[in-house]
C-alpha cells in the first residue's frame, strides 16, 4: 500500500519501538529518514520483505540483505538459493 503517510496498525505492531515506521538512520535527511510500515493484517509474512507493497518493510529487508551479504562464504553476494540453503525454504522472509 504505498503512498500512504501513515503506519496502519500492523504497522504499529510490527515497528513498536518507532510508531510504525522503518527508520533509515540519516537524521541528515531532516525528518525525511522514517518510512511508515504500511502492512495489513492481512500480511502472511510474519517478518515482510515488502511482497506486499510496503515500502518501510522492504527498504529493511534490502538493507539486511546487503548486510548479510557480507557472510557469504565466497565474499560476494548471497543469492536466492544460497540464502535458501543456508536459512530455509521462506528465505528472505525469516
Amino acid at each position: 500500500m504505498p503512498g500512504l503517510a501513515f503506519p496502519t496498525a500492523e504497522g504499529l505492531r510490527r515497528y513498536p519501538a518507532t510508531k510504525g515506521c522503518f527508520e533509515r538512520g540519516m537524521p541528515e535527511l531532516d525528518g525525511m529518514d522514517r518510512l511508515p510500515c504500511t502492512c495489513t493484517g492481512d500480511c502472511s509474512r510474519p517478518n515482510c520483505s515488502g511482497h506486499c507493497g510496503c515500502e518501510a518493510c522492504a527498504l529493511a529487508t534490502a538493507i539486511l540483505l546487503d548486510q548479510l551479504s557480507i557472510d557469504s562464504p565466497d565474499g560476494h553476494a548471497m543469492s536466492l538459493e544460497e540464502g535458501r540453503t543456508r536459512f530455509g525454504p521462506d528465505w528472505p522472509n525469516i
